[in-house]
């Protein structure tokens, strides 16, 4: 995971430790908006990925043209 997103839940969690009284609203409320940076988090991996895959590709792409020019 990225370091934005631990230190959040870092917080989210030291929060909880102080904050919480029984209320199962809270604790649900806490947990949605961790799943949604990691929801975030993941999405921005994938996306990375797929970046890097594509540059692979073009690179490749490109090598086939030097060679075929040659």
């Amino acid at each position: 995971m990225s370091k934005n997103f631990d230190d959040f839940k870092n917080s989210t969690y030291a929060t909880l430790k102080t904050t919480i009284s029984g209320d199962v609203n809270v604790v649900l409320g806490i947990i949605e908006t961790l799943l949604q940076a990691q929801a975030k988090d993941l999405e921005k991996t994938f996306t990375n990925q797929k970046i890097n895959d594509l540059l692979k590709r073009i690179d490749e792409l490109e090598s086939q043209v030097d060679e075929l020019s040659k």
